[in-house]
């Protein structure tokens, strides 16, 4: 079984926070929040995910722009192209073989990384009769909500050391006016202030003022 965790784990993107189908589903850290229309209007699966309008905006956005980029970059005129030589074509497959390497060898570390934490944190618990550690979520990694949580239960020093916990402090709750179709701050609420965001912490350098940025998968 940790083999195939590892072989999930070491192919998933933990950053992708948003994905669109073809058939214009959208979703968002893997749950179906809307879909979107021709028109580029989403449509929402149930109006709570209504306060992620900005930050699904500025991500379709970016798609655009992406794809944009990318078209343009591939978009070569015929007479400029240059046949390329046998050497050349050797370079160019000794590059490609290079990438290949370097990105298996990358998978290879995160891999090794990835199982010499879960045997630590299972000869922990069974070195201090704990419960064992919840396993990961291959799309969250070690911001799996219970992972998380029996960190800072069972192991607090480390879920302070791995997610950079500084203390407590005053943040902003963020929500849709509905008669505006604004964010705005309706109040306060006490928070763990860390360097990484998970859903029982808040990013130091997060934006309060962006609804998307008070959402632990970020």
């Amino acid at each position: 079984m940790e083999d195939l965790d590892l072989m999930i784990f070491t192919t998933m993107n933990e950053t992708s926070e948003y994905l669109l189908e073809g058939s214009g589903k959208l979703f968002r850290a893997g749950v179906l929040i809307g879909k979107v229309k021709g028109t580029g209007e989403v449509s929402w699966s149930d109006p709570k995910f209504a306060r992620f309008k900005g930050a699904v905006t500025r991500w379709l956005k970016e798609e655009e722009a992406r794809k944009a980029a990318a078209l343009a970059e591939a978009d070569v005129p015929a007479d400029s192209a240059v046949v390329a030589g046998p050497e050349e074509e050797t370079a160019v497959a000794s590059g490609e073989l290079g990438e290949l390497q370097a990105m298996a060898e990358q998978a290879r570390v995160e891999g090794a990384r990835y199982l010499a934490e879960v045997r630590d944190d299972l000869a922990f618990a069974k070195e201090h009769k704990l419960p064992e550690p919840p396993k990961k979520n291959p799309m969250y990694g070690d911001k799996t909500p219970a992972y998380v949580e029996w960190l800072r239960e069972y192991r607090p020093e480390k879920w302070r050391r791995k997610f950079g916990v500084k203390g407590k402090a005053k943040v902003p709750v963020v929500k849709l006016d509905a008669e505006t179709g604004f964010e705005k701050v309706t109040g306060y609420r006490e928070a763990e202030m860390a360097m990484r965001k998970t859903h029982l912490t808040e990013r130091i350098e997060s934006d309060p003022t962006i609804g998307a940025d008070q959402s632990w998968e970020a």
